[in-house]
């Protein structure tokens, strides 16, 4: 006959242990970390486009107040032969009426620079600005320096500038032309924009302590929330680890308290009842054992008797005892 082997037993291997409460504490604060770092860009993207904006409309606002000062129609003389600018135009009196005024508009509003351009030969020439006509043409994109000078273009064309070593800027350009429709020159406006970069720097370094701050007290309320979410689970498992070794009168009453149920409830009614249903099977067991040792005591004294009564020496003693009781019944 084959005995089969018993198969060994396989112990799993033993995983790191990472608590229910340390779990639930990092899933919530990072879920507040992100949702806080999506609030955040969220806010700054808003502020920073609000700030934008406001610029851009000031930009537009200055730029129009610039070109309502020009006359097209007296700035049409400066150009000679071919379009080519006359000789000494920044003398002329028609030029002093139409660009004297961009030096004010730059004293009064020191974020706007506002200058006047023609284009010739395929390059832009600046003719007037608020720092005077022999100033160098302000850095700014080619489109937005050939949308100024476009019949087509309809109000200010608003870019940002490339950043420089001057900082950040919006161009507006706008045409400036005569009474009969005809681009004569474009009006230009740079536009510093560094406060609304400095403002936003600022917010953004506030915000993060702030944000730095909030999370930190979050943290605190989270360890909180986690450990009193997580402490039944804790408790059910050290009185399960308490059956696994053999302590089975446990008691789960403190596990159910509240006016609610929930899923805790339900696991120590149903660890309840199997340690009820172990329990009743253990006495059961010992009950079985019990009789089970009575009747092999008793089978083992009857094997003794057996073995006695089967011997050589006992069958002679019966055997004498027997004709001992036969002479007295029956004497000569």
């Amino acid at each position: 006959m084959t005995v089969s082997a018993t198969p060994a037993l396989v112990v799993p291997p033993r995983k790191l242990f990472l608590s229910l409460q340390l779990r639930l504490m990092l899933a919530l604060s990072l879920s507040f970390l992100v949702l806080f770092v999506v609030l955040f860009a969220v806010l700054l993207k808003v502020l920073e486009g609000q700030q934008l904006s406001q610029a851009q409309s000031d930009l537009r606002h200055v730029l129009q107040k610039a070109v309502s000062q020009a006359n097209g129609d007296d700035l049409a003389g400066l150009y000679g032969l071919g379009n080519e600018l006359v000789s000494e135009y920044w003398k002329d009196p028609s030029y002093l009426k139409s660009f004297a005024g961009l030096r004010d508009i730059s004293d009064t509003d020191p974020r706007a620079f506002p200058f006047a351009y023609v284009q010739q030969d395929g390059q832009f020439k600046l003719v007037a600005s608020a720092a005077g006509h022999a100033a160098a043409l302000p850095d700014a994109p080619a489109t937005a320096l050939a949308a100024g000078l476009n019949p087509a273009t309809e109000g200010a064309f608003v870019t940002p500038s490339p950043l420089n070593q001057d900082g950040y800027f919006l161009i507006g350009t706008l045409p400036i032309k005569n009474a009969a429709g005809e681009v004569i020159c474009a009006m230009g406006m740079r536009f510093a924009i560094d406060y609304v970069y400095n403002a936003y720097l600022q917010v953004r370094a506030h915000a993060l302590q702030v944000m730095v701050g909030l999370y930190l007290a979050l943290l605190v309320l989270f360890s909180w929330i986690s450990r009193h979410f997580s402490r039944p689970v804790a408790v059910l498992a050290s009185e399960v680890q308490a059956i696994r070794e053999g302590e089975y009168q446990r008691n789960f009453a403190h596990l159910r308290r509240g006016p609610f149920s929930d899923e805790v409830g339900t696991l120590t009614e149903v660890f309840e009842d199997l340690l009820a249903r172990v329990s009743r099977r253990e006495q059961t067991l010992v009950r079985e054992v019990q009789a089970l040792k009575i009747e092999i005591d008793q089978n083992k004294r009857e094997r003794q008797v057996a073995e006695v009564v089967e011997t050589e020496g006992f069958v002679r003693l019966r055997e004498k005892a027997r004709a001992m009781r036969e002479r007295r019944n029956n004497p000569v």
